[in-house]
């Protein structure tokens, strides 16, 4: 069998190493490890697992760092990770037998991306393992690049099924920031250098992940024109558009540039699930059953068309089973509840017996709209989650037991503090028991989060009203003019209230 060398760069990773060097130590034959300037723990952890470690001066390029880690690696072939990756264990028997190989080749590897913060994970396919050649250089002051210098020395392309796990994206938003204002720079000069098709997506992609949506917005657009660009990275950027034009409420133009997308790469499960709420928030409902449908079934077929994609968006099973038992809730459409009911057992197959009986009893409570009682609102509470937020809360806006509502909405805002519908729903039920001024500082509290919900401003404007704050509901009318400009229904009800506000001051 052919050695292998794990190839990495370091800088204060002491956290990380450990973990990154256990998932490899049964298969690696070498360990180079160049370090960039660590002052934490990060080169004694490194000589616990006998890695050859050297002191690399920062030049403000990853490339020039992974090549002489390069020029340090004398395996016969070169597995390079960073070190809040992990090697899955299912992958060995896959490595070893391209280890066995004389192939001068390199191998496609899905970097499996755990983001628990945004509750999505999602892949990149990178060539991450490669036959050792001193001809092999990295290219690219950010996000450094193999393939191309494997493809002009010769080599073969493959795809594998090796898997490695990245946690390093499974940290705060303040985190995630940092890190993308850390690469922004580098990206941007080395854009002005190169020109590349795919520079400029790792561009874009950086100013989305840094909330600069009308940056990002320009350049997938300018992207989007471009040939050189991977189709499938093409349909990203007609994706990342039509979720920053979703997200203004511009549902004609997120249709059509979703659609765009689809038809480039229907391999994607986020885009018809996407599709599937932007005819929602269009009030399509048959649409958007059939495009949740359709989510599903790419779901279940996502082990081959993840080998297709260079970037896959992986979607739990639960979080497009609960989103289809939400839209059956609001269309009474029994044969596509059952759909999604046999869709649901499928995944609890492993779970306990007291799990499914739980999930079967709260099942058939929600979806047949029973009162929910305190044995039901227990079983809620143990098995609430982010997949099924929604459709609960869907549930408990048709009960009547005031006791039982309010318990609920207040455990959900404690566990999800940032969900619209959880504020909202709790201010409706302190204003109709007489609490109005409990409500408003709820809501007041929570404005910067409502923002983006013109039924949610519409109850505070209402509540402010209530209280003869009229100033304060003019300016959330006028916020919404602003904002949601070009969504006809909500302005013309705004217009209209504040015709009837001003002729009530008049008046008065």
């Amino acid at each position: 069998m052919g050695t292998l060398t794990l190839s990495m760069i370091v800088k204060n990773e002491g956290k990380y190493l450990k973990e990154c060097l256990e998932s490899v130590k049964n298969i690696v034959n070498e360990i180079v490890i160049v370090d960039t300037g660590s002052t934490d723990d990060t080169i004694s952890i490194a000589k616990e697992f006998n890695a050859k470690v050297y002191n690399f001066q920062w030049v403000n390029d990853f490339s020039a760092a992974r090549n002489y880690a390069l020029s340090k690696s004398s395996g016969d072939w070169i597995l390079y990770m960073d070190a809040d990756e992990r090697l899955d264990a299912n992958s060995l028997p896959e490595l070893k037998k391209i280890l066995n190989t004389v192939t001068k080749a390199g191998y496609f590897c899905t970097v499996m991306n755990i983001d628990n913060e945004n509750n999505r994970d999602y892949s990149i396919r990178y060539v991450r393992l490669f036959k050792n050649s001193p001809d092999i250089k990295f290219t690219g002051k950010v996000h450094e690049q193999i393939t191309n210098s494997l493809i002009e020395n010769g080599y073969q392309i493959y795809h594998s099924k090796i898997i490695i796990n990245h946690i390093g994206y499974d940290v705060s938003k303040e985190e995630k920031e940092k890190k993308a204002k850390r690469n922004l720079e580098l990206l941007i000069e080395e854009y002005d250098l190169s020109k590349s098709s795919y520079s400029l997506f790792q561009l874009g992609q950086t100013y989305f992940i840094l909330e600069n949506y009308d940056k990002a917005r320009e350049i997938f657009l300018q992207l989007i024109k471009q040939d050189d660009l991977d189709s499938t990275l093409k349909a990203e950027a007609y994706a990342y558009v039509a979720q920053i034009e979703h997200s203004k409420f511009n549902s004609i133009d997120a249709e059509k540039l979703i659609d765009k997308a689809i038809e480039l790469n229907p391999r994607q499960t986020y885009y018809y699930l996407l599709m599937s709420k932007i005819y929602l928030r269009q009030q399509n409902l048959y649409k958007a059953k059939l495009y949740a449908k359709k989510a599903m079934e790419s779901n279940k077929c996502i082990n081959k068309n993840e080998l297709l994609n260079k970037q896959t968006i992986f979607i739990d099973d639960r979080e497009i089973i609960y989103y289809g038992l939400y839209l059956s809730l609001k269309t009474q459409d029994s044969d596509y509840t059952e759909y999604f009911i046999k869709e649901l057992y499928r995944i609890v197959k492993d779970e306990n017996a007291n799990r499914k009986i739980q999930l079967i009893k709260l099942m058939e409570n929600v979806l047949n709209g029973r009162e929910i009682n305190e044995e039901i609102a227990d079983i809620i509470e143990q098995n609430i989650n982010k997949y099924n937020l929604d459709l609960l809360i869907t549930v408990l806006e048709q009960q009547k037991n005031y006791e039982i509502k309010f318990r609920l909405y207040n455990y959900i805002h404690s566990l999800y503090p940032k969900n619209t519908d959880a504020i909202k729903n709790l201010a409706l039920l302190y204003e109709q028991t007489g609490a109005i001024s409990e409500a408003l500082k709820l809501m007041e509290t929570n404005r910067e989060i409502l923002n983006n919900d013109p039924a949610a401003l519409f109850y505070m404007a209402s509540f402010y009203l209530e209280t003869g704050k009229y100033g304060e509901a003019t300016g959330i009318f006028d916020y919404m003019e602003n904002t949601f400009g070009q969504m006809g229904e909500i302005i013309q009800k705004v217009k209209l209230i504040k015709e009837k506000l001003k002729g009530f001051a008049i008046a008065k």
